[in-house]
């Protein structure tokens, strides 16, 4: 195509697009609108779709020059279309452009002088994609033949064809594909991640170029081939493919190029291995096969699924780095296995411990854990394998890890913790240093030494016999009687803990005082008689440590001695006239004494 008619192409179809726009695109189905695929594209207009349904279709198809896109509704593997070898299965031949869309069919049984199963010609630049072309010939191109044509074809199968000559005139050449290209301003096809295998012919017996083909494009193929022919050959040295890249030629038998063609082995990603098929019919990739992540995801038009729909590229290899394979099949990385999570043997704590958290028996069993994060009722606490926390309330505690893999996927597990209040220990009690004291005198008891090393003391009682005498840290108790006693200090702390210790006050008894006499004043006392009566009172006698246990009265004599004359605190008798003198001596109750002397005078 020159540019002027590409100008010209351009300029038409930017007007059909818009005469497009004000007319909907119908869906033509086959079989349920139209029995034939071709009487649907008879039917339908420019941006229309005809859905295949799968099954056996039988005929050839032309696409008539219209921009339609051909589609199976069930992929290639269930939808079938038989030509009858009597020309190219599917042909567009008639300047369709890049609207026009050949997906999902298997195409068989065509015959014809150059393209036997898919015929493109007339500058047509159709998209052909997600086929399986088989078992056609044609003296040029047995699967596909492209004379002056631009497509672009992708994610195809195309395999078992031969360039037989059977047909009339052709050179044999392009077992799988033969494009012509007339001018070497023309845009050639380009091919994108197509299968071409087990092909046969004389000349290149899976792809020839032939012409002006310096502006073709092959990206990501897998060309490979079991006969002694050359896989690729060119009939032009200096228009080779200006884009050859990341592709597999491969034979065991053959030259992979040939005639003018330029070996392109170890240049931009192009190699030359055993694509190691699943099997001689089946072209999927093992999954250690070498095409695998070898293709270029910078290719042109590069599809975002292969021939079976899933997506194209992949980290197939796993390899973390995902790259499209060289094929019509993607092979899929293998799924992500989450981690499992591990969040270590529940534990029982005091309130007071930190708590060691132990993720470390985590594992991901197809990658690493990049990230642990503990959580607790939906909030952070922690994060990495192997925190600690705390301390925490007292109470169960049920703690969540999630720990992620560096695919993105998570795995959770809980641990419990039980929380325990830490044990009172109870108080001490210090009753103090035995003590010894006189019967007269008072005790202090002592308690401030007693302790309690976690809390407070909030009682002190002090006991004895089982009767409280005390309370307080210092009590002051007694007299007490002589003797031993065991006193009894009982402390309770503030969680209601007791401790008791005891004390032993020795009492001795009190050395005995001497009792102090007092006879009462002296007295004046008038006769009354010849004798007169007398009172004498020694009521104010004391004793300081005891009782006055005896009152003897007694009347001193001239001499000074003593005459006994009577006992009692107070003693009465008659006596003449004149001074009498008299002594009291008081006897307490420890026998100790004391005297004195009283005057009674008995006057006219």
């Amino acid at each position: 195509m020159n540019i002027k008619k590409y100008l010209i192409s351009f300029m038409v179809c930017m007007m059909l697009f818009s005469i497009s726009e004000k007319v909907q695109s119908a869906t033509i189905n086959v079989p349920a609108d139209y029995s034939t695929i071709q009487s649907a594209i008879d039917a339908a207009n420019n941006g229309d779709e005809v859905l295949v349904a799968a099954g056996s279709h039988y005929g050839k198809i032309d696409f008539l020059g219209k921009d339609i896109t051909v589609t199976s509704s069930n992929g290639a593997a269930n939808t079938f279309i038989y030509g009858a070898l009597n020309g190219p299965v599917v042909t567009l031949n008639g300047a369709e452009g890049t609207g026009a869309t050949l997906n999902g069919f298997t195409i068989s049984y065509g015959e014809s002088a150059i393209g036997g199963g898919v015929f493109i010609g007339n500058d047509a630049s159709p998209i052909i994609s997600n086929n399986i072309i088989l078992y056609n010939s044609a003296s040029d191109g047995g699967g596909i033949g492209i004379d002056d044509g631009s497509p672009l074809i992708v994610n195809n199968i195309i395999g078992n064809n031969s360039a037989s000559g059977t047909a009339a005139g052709g050179n044999n050449e392009g077992g799988g594909i033969y494009f012509y290209v007339s001018n070497p301003i023309y845009a050639g096809p380009q091919f994108i991640n197509n299968t071409v295998v087990n092909n046969t012919a004389i000349f290149g017996s899976q792809v020839f170029a032939d012409g002006f083909t310096n502006l073709s494009v092959f990206y990501n193929n897998s060309i490979t081939g079991g006969t002694n022919e050359d896989l690729i050959d060119c009939s032009n040295s200096s228009e080779f493919p200006t884009i050859f890249d990341s592709n597999n030629v491969y034979s065991s038998l053959a030259f992979e190029y040939g005639l003018n063609c330029t070996d392109n082995t170890g240049i931009n990603g192009n190699i030359s291995i055993d694509p190691d098929f699943v099997s001689s019919f089946d072209f999927h990739l093992n999954l250690n096969s070498g095409l695998v992540d070898a293709g270029n995801n910078n290719a042109s038009n590069l599809a975002l699924t292969d021939l079976d729909g899933l997506n194209r590229v992949e980290d197939g290899d796993n390899d973390s780095m995902a790259t499209v394979d060289i094929g019509a099949y993607e092979v899929q990385g293998i799924p992500n296995v989450a981690p499992t999570a591990d969040a270590g043997v529940d534990q029982t704590v005091l309130e007071s411990d930190s708590i060691n958290l132990d993720g470390s028996l985590s594992v991901d069993s197809d990658g690493s854990i990049v990230s642990y994060v503990w959580t607790e009722n939906g909030s952070q606490i922690a994060t990495g394998s192997n925190p600690t926390v705390g301390p925490l309330s007292v109470g169960v505690h049920t703690i969540t890890l999630t720990v992620t893999d560096n695919d993105g996927a998570t795995g959770v597990d809980t641990v419990n913790i039980t929380v325990n209040e830490i044990p009172n220990v109870g108080p001490t009690a210090n009753a103090g240093t035995d003590q010894t004291v006189l019967d007269n005198e008072t005790v202090n008891l002592n308690g401030s030494a007693s302790s309690d090393s976690d809390g407070t003391i909030v009682s002190y009682i002090w006991t004895e016999g089982g009767s409280q005498i005390g309370s307080g840290v210092n009590a002051v108790v007694g007299p007490l009687s002589a003797g031993t006693h065991t006193i009894i200090l009982t402390v309770t702390d503030d969680d209601g803990a007791t401790d008791t210790d005891t004390v032993v006050i020795t009492v001795n008894e009190a050395p005995n005082q001497a009792p102090i006499a007092n006879a009462g004043p002296d007295q004046t006392v008038p006769k009354t008689g010849r004798n007169t009566s007398i009172t004498l009172d020694g009521s104010a006698s004391t004793d300081p440590d005891g009782t006055i246990s005896q009152y003897d009265w007694y009347k001193i004599k001239r001499n000074g001695s003593l005459n006994y004359i009577g006992s009692g605190i107070t003693f009465t008798k008659s006596y003449k006239k004149g001074t009498h003198n008299f002594t009291l001596i008081v006897t307490d109750n420890d026998g100790a004494t004391d005297s004195d002397n009283v005057t009674v005078t008995i006057t006219n």
